[in-house]
């Protein structure tokens, strides 16, 4: 799941939405852990 997020991220052929998306999840997954 994070691994995933991780290169959604860094996949610029992504839209910015979906890199900004992955972000913010990565992060609420991080405040949780």
């Amino acid at each position: 799941m994070e691994k995933n997020l991780c290169d959604r991220l860094l996949d610029t052929t992504q839209p910015i939405s979906e890199r900004f998306r992955a972000l913010f999840s990565l992060r609420n997954l991080k405040v949780q852990i």
